[in-house]
């Protein structure tokens, strides 16, 4: 049998080697009945398989000697050029003969009675009884080998023979990948798994493309484009799944990319696939990543020729497009949660800030420095310290600080999202998120004030108290009385509890930004037993309850971390004015919270409003949504 296996790779490597005949690139319709390999291993992979109808083939796989780019020498992972051979066999009171259809195709076994007993064959009767350990094949699994002839049998790498690229048959190839799929589900999932292992992605592509152009799908298969581009991974998957039965689209347009301070944008194409009236978008080109990517996600780094590709209820202009940051999946199936600022290029003054639509959990925050002279970012150093979070109306906002005169700022979220900003500290105050928290605010207090004016212009005795009190705060020289007065919870009892007394004599306290520090925060730090503190820049709500609470004859702990409140005092249900709120803040099992004075409820935009410190940074009245409470309490003496 070794030199059967000479013999074969002789004719393979040799200058004469063998162009098979279009007949011999068709794969057999019937079913398999048996596979053997030969006795002795060998670094080449020989196998014969015969089928039901009386045919066979005969395959032998010669490994290239050096393996694809990037897969190291132990993997298995490898391509092989094949040679193989169909014929008729006979098999007869146990005696086999094969008679083989191409002549150059040589072999010990051909022509010969053969003798088939217990799952071996032997090269005669003779040795089937009394020479039992001289088999030449035994048999193997029929799953393991049952692939197309033209996959190599470890890697199911399509063969590196010239005539794979011409002679594939893609539809023989889709029929052997999805032959176990229960569903259109896990037909794609078959599909893609195998054109993400079997195809290179090249990012070398910047010449635009239409529809119109057409890509060799069996050329790409056979490994003939190693550094396929979007358009060929595309035009793949789409081409696979229409033989499968699958609603697959190519999308054509640009893809952003960022090369410096210089945004770019390339031709490139990815997929949609419509199931069960649903469309999903993909870029296989990209990575596991880029699956069932979030319409919002992808319109941030990928632009479609057409409109309604973008699968959003109000479509961007490419002008649009273009200012928009750089925002990308950490992992498949990321949550888009809509923020500020929405462009690229941030002008700021030693910080920058980020407001996300709901609370989220900043994962991690890297800045990397630009090199003016090298034209080129340096490694990306994470930010730990200083990044301060709060949160507005239900609302995340995020303070980064930047030091750099100019950089790449990435901040990665707990939905999978992660944003990509170019910074220029250029001393320019960023103006776009205080105005969007005061128009937030003055959006949130109408409604009070409605209430207010209604109950003036229509006296009861139920409203007349509260009319009353209304238009002496805001008459008052007292900024507190008068942001209260517009709510609609009035009472003289309200300003009467000893802990409400006690904060609204610090109401406006702000931070200081820089080195200097507000003297009434130190205070409350020092007060509750944090004396260690000397900055204004560490969260200081829960200091500023202890404070407000000592003064006031009530218990108080001396923990700076807002959570530690939901061990004082007494739990209640229903909380009334100068009781104690406990939120949580990014994520409810992380240790982050904050704790303020409760006034009221905003039964229609279910909102908690309260009196606390540390609110955007200063003492005021501020509302949060009912969904961040952790807990309510009253304190006691």
């Amino acid at each position: 049998m070794g030199k059967v296996m000479l013999f074969i790779f002789g004719i393979l490597v040799s200058a004469h080697a063998i162009s098979a005949k279009d007949a011999n690139w068709k794969s057999s319709k019937s079913t398999l009945k048996f596979v053997f390999v030969p006795a002795k291993k060998s670094e080449n992979v020989e196998l014969i398989r015969l089928y039901q109808d009386k045919t066979f083939e005969h395959l032998v796989y010669v490994p290239e000697k050096s393996p694809l780019k990037g897969i190291s020498e132990s993997s298995n992972e490898h391509k092989s050029s094949m040679q193989r051979n169909c014929g008729n066999y006979t098999l007869i009171n146990g005696m086999l003969k094969f008679s083989g259809t191409t002549k150059e195709f040589e072999s010990e076994l051909y022509g010969k009675q053969l003798a088939f007993s217990d799952n071996k064959i032997y090269g005669s009767k003779f040795q089937s009884i009394f020479q039992k350990k001289d088999f030449l094949l035994k048999t193997a699994s029929k799953s393991k080998f049952s692939m197309p002839f033209y996959l190599d049998p470890y890697s199911n790498l399509v063969v590196t023979n010239a005539e794979a690229a011409e002679r594939l048959d893609v539809a023989d190839l889709v029929q052997f990948l999805t032959k176990k799929a229960k569903s259109e589900e896990s037909k794609f999932q078959m599909i893609k798994e195998y054109i993400t292992r079997v195809v290179r992605f090249s990012e070398k592509e910047e010449l635009p493309f239409s529809s119109n152009e057409t890509t060799n799908v069996p050329y790409v298969l056979a490994g003939k484009s190693e550094n396929s581009s979007g358009r060929e991974y595309a035009n793949t998957l789409q081409k696979m799944g229409e033989i499968a039965g699958l609603n697959i689209q190519t999308i054509y347009g640009w893809r952003k990319k960022q090369k410096g301070f210089q945004i770019q944008k390339n031709a490139h194409a990815w997929n949609e696939w419509t199931i069960g009236g649903n469309r999903y978008l993909y870029d296989l080109a990209l990575g596991e990543k880029w699956e069932k990517v979030d319409p919002a996600v992808m319109i941030h780094s990928h632009f479609p020729e057409k409109e309604s590709d973008q699968l959003l209820e109000k479509p961007l202009s490419l002008q649009e497009f273009e200012v928009l940051p750089t925002l990308e999946p950490v992992s498949a199936g990321a949550r888009f949660v809509s923020f500020l600022p929405a462009k690229h290029t941030l002008f700021v003054k030693d910080k920058v800030e980020i407001i996300f639509e709901e609370s989220v959990s900043i994962l991690k925050v890297e800045f990397a420095v630009f090199d003016v002279f090298m034209g080129e970012f340096g490694a990306a150093v994470t930010i730990t310290s200083k990044i301060h979070t709060d949160i507005n109306y239900g609302k995340l906002k995020v303070t980064i600080p930047v030091t750099a005169r100019s950089g790449q700022l990435t901040v990665k979220t707990s939905g999978g999202m992660q944003l990509v900003f170019l910074v220029e500290n250029t001393g320019q105050e960023q103006t776009e998120i205080a105005d969007y928290l005061t128009n937030l605010s003055v959006a949130n207090r109408p409604k009070y004030r409605i209430q207010a004016i209604q109950a003036f212009s229509n006296p009861t005795k139920e409203n007349n108290a509260a009319a009353t009190i209304q238009e002496t705060w805001l008459k008052s020289d007292e900024p507190f009385l008068q942001d209260l007065s517009a709510y609609d919870f009035l009472s003289d009892s309200l300003i009467s509890n000893p802990l409400i007394q006690e904060a609204r004599k610090f109401y406006g306290e702000e931070e200081i930004e820089g080195a200097k520090h507000n003297t009434a925060i130190l205070l409350f730090f020092k007060e509750s037993g944090n004396a260690n503190i000397t900055s204004d820049e560490i969260s200081w709500c829960s200091v500023f309850i202890s404070y407000c609470a000592k003064k006031a004859g009530l218990s108080y702990t001396k923990k700076a971390t807002a959570k530690s409140w939901l061990d004082y005092g007494q739990k209640i249900r229903n909380p009334e004015p100068g009781d104690l709120v406990v939120f949580w803040r990014e994520d409810p099992d992380s240790w982050k919270g904050h704790v303020a004075i409760f006034l009221s409820i905003d039964p229609e935009n279910k909102e908690i409003i309260c009196l606390g410190g540390n609110q955007d940074g200063k003492v005021c009245i501020r509302q949060y949504s009912e969904e961040y409470v952790l807990g309510f309490r009253r304190l006691t003496k």
